[in-house]
């Protein structure tokens, strides 16, 4: 499926990694590209479990935006900051602080944006270009050779090599936009307009949906009561209801419902399996 680039600014779309493993493009290396993103995320986890905070660190702190993709939220002409090296830091932490889910998703990218503040869709298909930007300037020059586009031999980023764990210098030959500078192509079935994994999704129709039940079984102060053809029948709490008894109550900082995310995920381990083997099953792609 082709689809017009717009070179003046970024474009509301996001690469999704989910993608990479079921996408049926014959120029582009799906197989390697899905390998790379899963070895890079349980080369950070690694590290960080096995106390090597430093090179974590130098592992984590390397992507940045790629502005040839024009991809993303900046405003204006393609430019932003991409992930920081702060961002970065504190997922992993946050992900290897816990046995469970350390052990149980090491090399599961998913989780960043479902619990890390302030790492959401644009940030996490930054990184996700830098570790794959090997792969897609590979598919560029492949259907730039295709249609008769000139590509010319020029220096953009940094890629992430399986081979001894860092990141390379990308020199690729890619095709040039009207202010003279390289384009990078991203396969339209990995772009999305909005990632199927979120927090609040996680919340509400995960966590929520087995809270219910809970505060049913134990006729909590949460449970009303209505009348049913003479009997007296209980009602579970709605979403609105748990919502200011479970979070608002009892998170106060930023970022609340990432933190009771987390909370209940490692008070109830099968509800994030159960989200998880949900937006992984190809036949919800």
């Amino acid at each position: 499926m082709q689809q017009n680039l717009t070179l003046n600014a970024d474009v509301k779309k996001f690469v999704d990694p989910v993608k990479i493993t079921g996408l049926n493009e014959p120029l582009f290396d799906s197989k390697k590209a899905s390998f790379k993103v899963q070895e890079y995320f349980k080369k950070g986890f690694s590290l960080y479990a096995e106390g090597n905070r430093e090179l974590a660190i130098s592992l984590l702190s390397e992507p940045k935006e790629i502005n040839a993709t024009h991809l993303g939220l900046s405003k204006g002409a393609s430019k932003g900051n991409g992930p920081s090296e702060e961002i970065l830091d504190g997922v992993f932490q946050k992900i290897t602080s816990e046995e469970f889910l350390r052990n149980s998703f090491m090399a599961r990218p998913t989780l960043i944006p479902l619990f890390v503040p302030n790492f959401g869709a644009d940030r996490f298909s930054d990184l996700t270009v830098n570790i794959i930007s090997k792969e897609l300037a590979e598919f560029t020059e492949k259907v730039c050779n295709e249609l008769d586009i000139p590509v010319y031999l020029t220096g953009l980023c940094k890629y992430y090599d399986v081979s001894d764990g860092e990141w390379k210098q990308l020199i690729a030959k890619l095709p040039m936009g009207p202010d003279l500078k390289p384009i990078l192509l991203v396969p339209a079935g990995l772009v999305t307009d909005k990632y199927k994994f979120s927090v609040e999704k996680f919340v509400n129709s995960v966590i929520f949906a087995y809270l219910k039940d809970e505060h049913l079984n134990r006729r909590s102060s949460l449970i009303t009561y209505k009348e049913i053809d003479g009997v007296l029948t209980p009602v579970k709490p709605t979403n609105k209801m748990l919502k200011e008894h479970e979070i608002l109550m009892k998170y106060k900082e930023r970022g609340m419902f990432k933190a009771f995310a987390l909370d209940k995920s490692l008070e109830y381990p099968h509800l994030l399996e159960q989200y998880i083997s949900f937006i992984e099953d190809e036949k919800y792609q």
